[in-house]
């Protein structure tokens, strides 16, 4: 019999594999998630029919995506780009297909926000899955941040024009993820602080960068 630690020792062949298995979840599911986008628009109910068009609804696609595929920092970060992208991408491709017009690549704004983004909600993702004791917890902030930032400013910012239940959803997402993911790894109370501190530093970058459009 072959000791534990060789036998578990990744082979060339399953790292491929591995890598292949993460990549599709990211591209093909991207491209998929962000059609079906397109259609919840006018499915969803009006209370939560803002999903479909949220930074914080599509920043839990990515950071799902990447998740699931099972990447490994650095390249849970690059997938996290590239399945932001392929949101971006199948959105409008069956946005063009029902009639409503194509926006090519780059030419609007979230896919220039999709390269600050998308590279940090996959590392994160990757951190929550992969990571050790108080960097699983971390990896929870930037998310989290995302979520109570966007509620926070859609609350004031789009108020009459949508429904404010999805923006409470959203903050209270935020603040159950992190939550959840201090309780279940209970880290020492300074990373537990730490971590608090850099949610509320990104729901503030996410607020002051939404405020300037």
């Amino acid at each position: 019999m072959m000791p534990y630690a060789l036998a578990a020792t990744p082979t060339p062949t399953r790292i491929r594999t591995s890598v292949l298995h993460a990549v599709s979840i990211a591209l093909v599911g991207g491209l998929v998630l962000g059609g079906l986008t397109s259609f919840l628009q006018a499915s969803l109910p009006a209370s939560l029919s803002s999903f479909a068009n949220s930074s914080g609804g599509w920043s839990m696609l990515v950071f799902a995506l990447v998740r699931l595929g099972g990447a490994r920092p650095p390249l849970a970060s690059l997938l996290g780009l590239l399945s932001f992208w392929a949101l971006l991408e199948g959105y409008d491709l069956v946005t063009a297909w029902r009639g409503f017009g194509y926006s090519p690549p780059f030419s609007d704004v979230f896919w220039l926000l999709a390269v600050a983004a998308g590279p940090i909600l996959g590392g994160s993702a990757a951190l929550t899955l992969h990571g050790r004791g108080a960097a699983r917890v971390l990896g929870v902030a930037p998310l989290s941040g995302v979520l109570i930032g966007e509620g926070v400013w859609a609350l004031g910012a789009v108020a009459d024009s949508t429904s404010p239940i999805y923006w409470w959803v959203e903050i209270v997402l935020g603040v159950v993820f992190l939550l959840l993911a201090i309780v279940r790894v209970r880290p020492h109370r300074r990373y537990a602080v730490s971590v608090l501190v850099l949610t509320a530093l990104a729901a503030v970058t996410f607020f002051a960068v939404y405020s300037l459009f």
